[in-house]
């Protein structure tokens, strides 16, 4: 029997970004999107990127978790909680102390004031069932 993941809000004021990728090893092509909706789950934005020359499953998921959060960055959302099911990418980011405070993110000037990474098992439910 399959557990049903169940979309959870944020607390306010964070807003919650789900991120995830697919990726096709024949053509070395990966397609990734986000979802940013806040603590009534209401969504605020959403992106999709179709990438090229991917050499991965994992370069995916990291594209995925950079591109999603570059998105969120240029939207100027500065409180996001962000959510995805590759453990490896987001792992190594907490490592990278960007779970912190208060901190520049990509080094381009715009802040984040808060970042909280947290991974699921399948974001893809995640983001079709909300609570």
């Amino acid at each position: 029997m399959q557990s049903t993941v169940r979309w959870s809000p944020p607390v306010h004021p964070l807003v919650k970004m789900n991120f995830d990728a697919g990726f096709r090893l024949g053509t070395l092509e990966s397609r990734s999107g986000a979802v940013v909706r806040d603590n009534e789950g209401i969504v605020l934005a959403s992106c999709v990127h179709f990438n090229a020359n991917v050499p991965d499953s994992f370069a995916a998921e990291a594209l995925a978790c950079f591109q999603a959060l570059s998105f969120v960055r240029d939207m100027d959302f500065h409180a996001v909680e962000v959510e995805g099911d590759w453990w490896t990418v987001l792992l190594k980011l907490v490592a990278k102390d960007l779970n912190c405070g208060r901190g520049r993110v990509f080094g381009r000037g715009r802040v984040f004031v808060r970042v909280a990474f947290i991974a699921v098992a399948d974001i893809t439910d995640a983001i079709a069932v909300t609570a």
